[in-house]
C-alpha cells in the first residue's frame, strides 16, 4: 500500500512530503557536487578569485591532455582469435548446414576477444607488448592494433597465469613509441591516476580517478588465480581495458589494468591494476629465458588451526604463515623449516598472511640466502638458507604425495569432543584431516582418530604433538609409531618418514 502525506502551507497549496524530500535531496546533491568541484579545483591551484579560474582550469586540462598525448600511442588494442569446435552457437537461431562428414550442427568456428596492451620495450628489431594472460589465453591468432590503426601479427614470448601477465612480440621496421615505466612503490592513496585502454572495443579511451587503496590481495579461495597485490582505483575500467595502462601524472606506467568488481559487469568505480613493479622482472625473464622463474620453498601453508591450538603454540593473533606440511627433500626440509612453525618475517619484512607469504617467496630469486624468522613451540628463532627454482605446476602437484606429516590435528576443546564423540576423560589430540596419497593416508590414519602417544611420548597438547613429531630441532628421523583411539578401541599406527 502506498501512503502519501500532504501538508498545507499558508497559501493553502498542497505540498507532497515525497516532493519536498526530492527537492531537499537535489539541493544537497548539487551542494555536494559544487563542494567536490571546489576541492578538486583547489588541488590544481584554482582559488576562486575573480579572473583566476580560467587559466588554472586550462592548466589542469593541459596536464591531462599531455598525459593522453604521451600514453595513448603506447597503448594498443589486442584482438585474439581462436578456432574452437563444437555446436555452432548460431544453430539456435539459424539452421546450420552439414559439415563435410554429414554431421549437422558440429563444426569449427572462430571466436574473437578484445583487450589492451602496452608497448614496453624494443630489443633487436622486436617490440614487446605487455598485457594480461587472460587476454591472450587460448588465442591462435593475436593481432596488435596501434592507436593510428597500424596492425601487426604478434607472437607470445612468455606468460604467467599465476600473476596474470603475458608478453607479446612484434617484428617491424616501423618506429613505434615506448612507454615510460614508473615506480609503483611510490604510489600513495589519493594520488591521481589515468586509465588508458579499449573498453568494449572503444579504442584509446582515457578515464581518470585516484588511487583508492593499495596492497589489495585476493582471498586464497577466490576463483581468480593470482598472487599479485593490486592497486585499487575508481578510474573507469571496463571489459576490454584489461592489459591497458594505469599511469601517474607524469604519464609513467604504474599499473596494468586487470579486473573489476561489479554486479553488472560494467565499471562502478572499483577497479584493480597490477603494480608495474610486479611485472618488471617478468618482462626481463620472458625476453631472456622465455619463462618466469619463481623461488620455491616446499611447504604447505594454511592457518586452519583453532584459536585453542594457536594459544597453546603461543601464536594467537600473531601475523604470519603457518606451516602445516613440508615437502620431503625440499629447500624447506633441508633448510630446517618444520611442521608447526609460524613464519613471521622474511629478510626482516613482516609476513601479513598466507597470500602475502606466497607473493614474497615468488619474488625471491633461487640460490640467494634468505633469512626466515619463525616461532616454533612458542620460541622465536631465525634460520637462513636458499630457495630452489620452482618446478612446473604438474611437478609441484605430484610432490604433494610427499607431504610430511600429511595430516592436521587440533586440541580437545568441547566443540571438538562433541564433533568426534570423544569422552571427557580421554586426553590427546584429534586428527581432523588426512591428505590423500601421503604416508599418513597409506598407513591408515583416519579423520577423528585420537592420538595418545608418539614414539612412546604422551601427547596432551599441540606443544607435545609438534615436539614429538619433529624431535629436538627436527633431528628425529625415526618412523612415527602412534597409539591412537578409534571408536573406543586402541590401535597402533606406524607412519614411515
Amino acid at each position: 500500500m502506498n501512503c502519501k502525506l500532504n501538508l498545507r502551507s499558508k497559501s493553502n497549496k498542497s505540498i507532497s512530503i515525497k516532493g519536498w524530500i526530492c527537492r531537499a535531496a537535489s539541493g544537497i546533491l548539487l551542494f555536494s557536487v559544487a563542494l567536490a568541484a571546489s576541492s578538486c579545483l583547489s588541488i590544481f591551484g584554482i582559488n576562486g578569485e575573480e579572473g583566476s579560474d580560467v587559466p588554472s582550469m586550462e592548466k589542469m586540462q593541459n596536464t591531462f591532455r599531455g598525459i593522453a598525448d604521451k600514453v595513448v600511442p603506447v597503448v594498443v588494442s589486442i584482438q585474439v582469435n581462436d578456432i574452437i569446435g563444437g555446436e555452432n552457437p548460431w544453430e539456435y537461431f539459424f539452421q546450420d548446414p552439414e559439415d563435410d562428414k554429414g554431421n549437422p550442427g558440429n563444426r569449427d568456428f572462430e571466436r574473437s576477444g578484445m583487450g589492451s596492451g602496452i608497448i614496453v620495450e624494443r630489443r633487436e628489431g622486436k617490440y614487446f607488448v605487455l598485457t594480461n594472460f587472460h587476454v591472450i589465453k587460448g588465442g591462435k591468432e593475436i593481432i596488435i592494433i596501434c592507436s593510428d590503426q597500424r596492425e601487426y601479427t604478434a607472437q607470445i614470448v612468455g606468460s604467467d597465469e599465476r600473476r596474470d601477465i603475458a608478453l607479446l612480440s612484434i617484428e617491424t621496421g616501423d618506429e613505434l613509441p615506448l612507454a615510460s615505466m614508473g615506480d609503483s612503490d611510490k604510489l600513495k592513496v589519493g594520488d591521481w591516476v589515468i586509465a588508458v585502454g579499449n573498453p568494449y572495443g572503444w579504442q584509446s579511451s582515457v578515464t581518470s580517478g585516484i588511487v583508492s587503496a593499495l596492497d589489495r590481495r585476493l582471498d586464497r579461495n577466490a576463483s581468480i588465480s593470482n598472487i599479485n597485490d593490486f592497486i585499487q582505483t575508481d578510474a573507469g575500467i571496463n571489459p576490454g581495458n584489461s592489459g591497458g595502462a594505469l599511469v601517474n601524472l607524469k604519464g609513467e606506467i604504474i599499473g596494468i589494468n586487470t579486473w573489476i568488481t561489479s554486479p553488472t559487469g560494467g565499471s562502478i568505480g572499483i577497479g584493480f591494476a597490477i603494480p608495474i613493479n610486479n611485472a618488471k622482472k617478468l618482462v626481463n625473464d620472458f625476453i631472456t629465458i622465455g619463462k618466469v622463474q619463481y623461488g620455491w620453498l616446499g611447504v604447505s601453508i594454511n592457518r586452519s588451526i583453532s584459536q585453542d591450538a594457536e594459544k597453546e603454540l603461543k601464536i594467537y593473533r600473531v601475523k604470519g604463515a603457518f606451516v602445516n606440511f613440508i615437502i620431503k627433500d625440499s629447500p624447506a626440509q633441508r633448510g630446517g623449516i618444520l611442521p608447526g612453525d609460524l613464519i613471521t618475517s622474511i629478510n626482516g619484512k613482516q609476513v601479513l598472511d598466507e597470500g602475502h607469504f606466497i607473493q614474497m617467496i615468488g619474488n625471491i630469486p633461487a640460490g640467494i640466502p634468505v633469512e626466515f624468522t619463525i616461532i616454533r613451540l612458542g620460541e622465536k628463532t631465525k634460520i637462513t638458507f636458499a630457495l630452489d627454482v620452482r618446478p612446473s605446476e604438474t611437478a609441484v602437484t605430484n610432490m604433494a604425495n610427499n607431504s610430511w606429516p600429511g595430516f592436521i590435528t587440533l586440541p580437545l576443546s568441547k566443540e571438538v569432543r562433541d564433533r568426534y564423540k570423544i569422552a571427557a576423560q580421554e586426553n590427546g589430540i584429534v586428527v581432523i584431516s588426512v591428505e590423500k596419497n601421503t604416508p599418513a593416508f597409506h598407513a591408515g590414519l583416519h579423520t577423528g582418530d585420537l592420538i595418545k602417544t608418539i614414539n612412546g611420548k604422551a601427547v596432551i597438547n599441540m606443544i607435545d604433538y609438534f615436539g614429538a613429531l619433529n624431535g629436538p630441532a627436527g633431528t628425529d628421523k625415526k618412523d612415527l609409531a602412534m597409539e591412537i583411539l578409534r571408536g573406543g578401541s586402541a590401535e597402533t599406527i606406524t607412519i614411515p618418514r
